[in-house]
């Protein structure tokens, strides 16, 4: 009896109260338990989807196999302790990499997370109704744009200048993109 009760008990990490095992947060020092992926999951789905852009790169996926349905969005992560973090007001360039073109900004912080889950589940027809549906756009790398608001690990930007003819109606626009891709 007392083995299968140590079983459903813990002790919380941070400050050692004995707690229900399944508990997401402590009762006591209300210490978030879960896991750091279930934690920072926008984060987690970038690192995912890194992970499979370099999968597919590294197995040669990017070639045309004549699937026309077939959309790869490689997402590229940096290390952003080692980049200039970018402020409100602040010019700057967008830029995920040398594979990552067009680059999808959000209209706005629901519709980055819809984006987030959509890229995090492979559900490329679930990027594709957001688009139809205007919550998200496509810029061209290298675009200029200025950054009009922040959140923690998103910044929300405004296109300045276009780099090639398709991103001309997209002047003036605004969206919120990874804080990474703001350079």
């Amino acid at each position: 009896m007392i083995n299968q009760q140590s079983k459903l008990i813990k002790k919380c990490p941070h400050c050692k109260t004995e707690i229900d095992a399944t508990a997401k947060k402590c009762p006591q020092c209300q210490t978030d338990l879960r896991s750091w992926f279930l934690r920072h999951k926008v984060f987690s789905a970038i690192l995912f989807f890194f992970f499979v852009g370099l999968i597919i790169s590294l197995a040669g996926g990017n070639e045309n196999s004549g699937n026309t349905n077939t959309v790869v969005i490689p997402i590229t992560f940096q290390n952003t302790n080692t980049q200039e973090k970018k402020s409100v007001g602040d010019n700057a360039i967008l830029d995920a990499g040398e594979n990552v073109d067009p680059i999808f900004l959000a209209v706005d912080k629901d519709s980055f997370d819809q984006l987030s889950k959509a890229l995090l589940a492979n559900d490329t027809l679930g990027v594709i109704e957001l688009a139809d549906k205007g919550k998200i756009f496509g810029a061209s790398r290298g675009v200029k744009v200025i950054v009009t608001d922040r959140e923690t690990f998103i910044r929300e930007v405004r296109i300045l200048e276009g780099v090639k003819e398709v991103d001309n109606d997209k002047v003036g626009l605004k969206g919120w993109v990874p804080m990474e891709w703001v350079k």
